[in-house]
């Protein structure tokens, strides 16, 4: 094969593995309804890359908006932390609005899993973030109430499940997640902890200064 050949043969394969490759990519493009199907076939490259531009810009604004929103939940809860109520209802209404919000507040209502089996009520103590958000929710209920008292964790404890009931409806509501009863379960752990937290802070505080 003379050198002439050898060149032309590998242009012929760069050139095959580049529409192969675009073609891989308008697959891509076309599923989110940015390229026409024309465009390949005219060898109207560019238009492929500025009709996926939108769509990368659109992903990266949502990343953005989704890292202000946890941010906005991490004030929000070290403000409810040291007492203020007013951050503390802000959290609880932006968090039950959350789901609907997720889905665009087009809500799928789906039906609740009630009457877990003891099989599937021992394998939800494995969900473990459930346990940890319930204790940090405890947390920043209990420094809404006197915690001196037991009716204190008793107010504190309620609310705290109740919003964990809440979370379940929202879900099933919206369609965003599943509306299980046996998720309560893992958030009643996390309320206990949460109390036991509590209990032994106090006890801490209360301990008197040797002299």
């Amino acid at each position: 094969m003379s050198a002439q050949d050898t060149r032309s043969y590998s242009g012929l394969k760069a050139s095959q593995v580049g529409k192969a490759a675009c073609a891989r990519l308008a697959s891509v493009a076309s599923s989110f309804e940015f390229l026409e199907a024309s465009d390949l076939d005219h060898g109207n490259y560019p238009r492929l890359w500025l009709s996926t531009f939108p769509f990368i810009v659109k992903i990266s604004t949502l990343r953005a908006m989704k890292l202000l929103m946890y941010l906005g939940f991490m004030v929000l809860g070290i403000l409810s932390l040291r007492g203020m109520r007013w951050a503390y209802v802000t959290f609880v209404l932006l968090g039950l609005l959350y789901f609907p919000a997720a889905v665009g507040f087009r809500i799928h209502p789906q039906p609740c899993e009630l009457a877990p089996s003891l099989a599937l009520a021992i394998y939800s103590l494995t969900n473990y973030a459930h346990i940890v958000l319930f204790v940090l929710f405890f947390l920043m209920t209990s420094a809404q109430f006197r915690m001196s008292h037991w009716s204190g964790f008793a107010w504190a404890a309620f609310a705290s499940i109740t919003m964990g009931a809440l979370v379940e409806l929202a879900e099933g509501i919206s369609g965003k997640g599943h509306c299980r009863l046996r998720d309560l379960i893992p958030d009643a752990v996390g309320i206990l902890v949460g109390c036991g937290i509590v209990f032994l802070w106090n006890k801490v505080r209360r301990k008197p200064q040797a002299i």
